[in-house]
C-alpha cells in the first residue's frame, strides 16, 4: 500500500486504481522496482507483492465520490491542468513543502467549463488514428477556467514519446509549442493600429511578393494560395480572407521589430526571432495558452493580464500563505483595441471563420501552417478568450490531408470546436457574452506605399533546394466566406472627411501604390467597396 501511495504522488489522477487499475498496478511495481535496485526489499518479497492487483489489496476502498465522477462519470481532462499547477507550486515551495506541508491548493479551473472543453476537443477528434487537440479558454481576469492538454497524459509512458506532452503549453509542457500560421496576424494588424495608421489603408495583394534577404539573409517568396491576386485590399478585407502577401508588405512597412515587440507585449513569450519575415505569417513555435492570453488583451480593450492558474494556498489549519492575482498592463489605447476587435469579427461574420459563429459578438482569427501541419481557431468573446489548436504529435511532418475525410485548416475542426465549447459556456456563465465597443474611428494615416522588392504574378516561381525551401510560404484555405462584401455589421460613426496621407519613401526596387490626386483629402472609403481587381475565390487562403 505504500509504494502504491508513492506511485500516485507524480500523478494521481492517472493512477487512481478506480479508474485505471492497470496503471495504478505500473506506478506501483515501479516503486516496489526501485526499492529492490536500493535494497530495501529482495527479488522474492518484490515479486510477492506485485502478484497483488491494487485494487484487490487489503484496506482498498474504491473513491466513488471521486470530484470528476461526480461531475461527469469520467475523465474530463484535468491531468494537464494539474500537472501545469504542480510545477508553479514545485517552483514556488519546493518538493518538502509541496508534498509534505499540507498544503491545500485552490485553482481557478471551472470544472464545468473544463467538461465543455474536452468534450468539444475529443468528442469531435473521436477516432483513435486522429491528431490531437488542445484549448485554453482565459477569462477576463487572467483565470484559466480550463486546459486541455491531449487526450490523457501518461507520464514516463512507454508506449508513445508524447503522452507526457501537454500540447497547451510549450517547453514547460514538455513540447515547444506549435506554428500559429495566419492566427499570428493579428498582432501585425495591433502594430499598424498602434502605429497610428487606418485599417482602410490599401495594399496591392498580388499573387506572390519576393523580399530579397528578409529570413535571415535568405530570400523570402510568399505566395497567396493558389496563387491567387485580389489587386488592391484595405487592411479589413486582407484579414477577413487572410491575404499573405498583403500582410507580409505590412510587416515590412512597419518593420519586424516593432512587431515582434507588440505580440511580445501583448503575451507571447516564446523567443521570436526577428530577423525572419516569416514570423509575420505564424512561422514561429508557440504555445496555446500564450495564443489565448495574447487575444485576451484585445477582449480587455488593450489590457495584457497575466494567466493565472492557482488562486490562492492555505496550509492544514486554513491560513492563508499565498494569494495570487494576474499582472496587468495597458499595452494598446482602448481605442486601438476597439478597431482590431471589430477587423476581428469580420472575420467570424463572413471571413475565414464563419464555423466559430455562435450567434453572438465573436472575433477571432484562422490558422493554418504549412502542409496543413498544424491548424487553429483564436477567437473572444468580451468575456472570454479561448485559443483551439490541433495536429499530430510527430509535427508538422504528418499532414493532416485527411482527418474523416477532410483537409483540416483553422476554419473547419477548430473553429467547430470553438463554436461548440463557447456555446456551453455561454449557457454556463451569461456573463462571458456581450457587445464588444464600437470603434470611434477608422481614421488614420494611410499607408500609401510599401516595401515590397517583386510582386509579378506572371512570374514562375524561384526553384529553391534543401533548406531555403523553408523561405517559401504558402498557406492552405480556410473556409470560403459567403461573401466578398467587407464586413458590415458593426459600423463605427460618421468619419471626418480629410485624411492626411503618409508621406514615404521609396527605397529600389519598391513598387508603390499610385497617389490620391488629391493627398491631403485622401478617400478611406475601400472597406466598402470591392477591392480593386478581386478575384473570386471558392477558399479564400489562411
Amino acid at each position: 500500500r505504500a509504494a502504491y501511495l508513492a506511485g500516485l504522488i507524480r500523478a494521481p489522477e492517472v493512477a487512481d486504481a478506480s479508474r485505471d487499475p492497470a496503471m495504478a498496478d505500473q506506478r506501483r511495481n515501479t516503486v516496489l522496482g526501485a526499492m529492490e535496485r536500493a535494497g530495501h526489499l529482495t527479488a522474492d518479497q518484490r515479486a510477492e507483492m506485485q502478484a497483488v492487483p491494487v485494487a484487490a489489496m487489503e484496506g482498498f476502498r474504491p473513491r466513488e465520490d471521486a470530484v470528476e465522477d461526480r461531475i461527469v462519470g469520467g475523465h474530463i481532462g484535468t491531468q494537464h491542468f494539474v500537472e501545469y499547477v504542480r510545477a508553479q507550486l514545485l517552483e514556488r515551495y519546493g518538493e518538502d513543502m509541496l508534498y509534505g506541508g499540507g498544503l491545500r491548493v485552490h485553482t481557478s479551473l471551472d470544472p464545468q467549463l473544463q467538461e465543455a472543453a474536452f468534450r468539444s476537443v475529443y468528442g469531435t477528434l473521436d477516432r483513435p488514428d486522429d491528431p490531437a487537440g488542445a484549448l485554453v479558454a482565459l477569462d477576463a481576469a487572467g483565470h484559466v477556467k480550463a486546459m486541455v492538454g491531449g487526450r490523457q497524459l501518461v507520464p514516463d509512458s512507454e508506449e508513445s514519446p508524447y503522452a507526457d506532452v501537454n500540447f497547451a503549453l510549450g517547453k514547460e509542457g514538455g513540447g515547444s509549442g506549435r506554428q500559429p500560421g495566419s492566427a499570428f496576424k493579428p498582432f501585425v494588424l495591433a502594430e499598424a493600429v498602434s502605429e497610428g495608421y487606418s485599417v482602410e489603408s490599401a495594399l496591392p495583394s498580388p499573387a506572390e511578393v519576393v523580399f530579397p534577404g528578409a529570413n535571415a539573409g535568405a530570400d523570402y517568396t510568399v505566395r497567396n494560395y493558389g496563387d491567387a491576386g485580389y489587386g488592391t485590399q484595405n487592411l479589413i478585407e486582407a484579414t477577413r480572407v487572410s491575404s499573405n502577401t498583403a500582410y507580409a508588405q505590412l510587416a515590412d512597412t512597419l518593420g519586424l521589430e516593432e512587431v515582434v515587440e507588440t505580440a511580445r507585449r501583448l503575451g507571447i513569450r516564446a523567443e521570436i526571432p526577428a530577423d525572419q519575415l516569416s514570423v509575420a505569417l505564424g512561422a514561429v513555435e508557440v504555445s496555446v495558452l500564450d495564443m489565448a492570453d495574447a487575444y485576451l488583451t484585445f477582449a480587455t480593450r488593450g489590457v495584457q493580464v497575466d494567466p493565472v492558474g492557482v488562486t490562492s494556498v492555505t496550509d492544514g489549519a486554513g491560513r492563508v500563505i499565498d494569494e495570487f492575482t494576474a499582472g496587468r498592463e495597458r499595452v494598446l489605447e482602448p481605442e486601438e483595441a476597439d478597431v482590431v476587435n471589430f477587423v476581428l469579427e469580420g472575420v467570424v461574420e463572413s471571413g475565414t471563420g464563419t464555423r466559430a459563429n455562435v450567434g453572438r459578438p465573436v472575433a477571432g482569427k484562422t490558422g493554418t501552417t504549412q502542409d496543413n501541419g498544424d491548424a487553429w481557431f483564436v477567437g473572444y468573446t468580451p468575456g472570454l478568450s479561448v485559443a483551439v489548436w490541433m495536429g499530430y504529435p510527430e509535427g508538422q511532418a504528418r499532414k493532416m490531408s485527411s482527418v474523416h475525410g477532410v483537409e483540416v485548416t483553422g476554419g473547419s475542426f477548430p473553429a467547430d470546436i470553438f463554436r461548440k465549447f463557447l456555446s456551453d459556456a455561454l449557457k454556463i456563465e451569461e456573463d462571458y457574452g456581450g457587445e464588444f465597443v464600437a470603434p470611434r474611428t477608422l481614421d488614420g494615416k494611410l499607408l500609401t506605399g510599401t516595401r515590397q522588392a517583386h510582386a509579378d504574378p506572371d512570374a514562375a516561381p524561384p526553384t529553391t533546394t534543401g533548406e531555403e525551401q523553408g523561405s517559401t510560404t504558402t498557406v492552405p484555405p480556410e473556409e470560403p466566406p459567403p461573401t466578398t462584401a467587407a464586413p458590415t455589421a458593426t459600423t463605427p460613426p460618421p468619419r471626418p472627411t480629410t485624411t492626411t496621407a503618409v508621406p514615404t519613401t521609396t527605397p529600389r526596387g519598391v513598387i508603390t501604390l499610385p497617389p490620391s490626386t488629391t493627398a491631403t483629402t485622401a478617400s478611406t472609403t475601400t472597406s466598402s467597396e470591392q477591392p480593386r481587381g478581386r478575384e473570386s475565390a471558392d477558399a479564400p487562403p489562411d
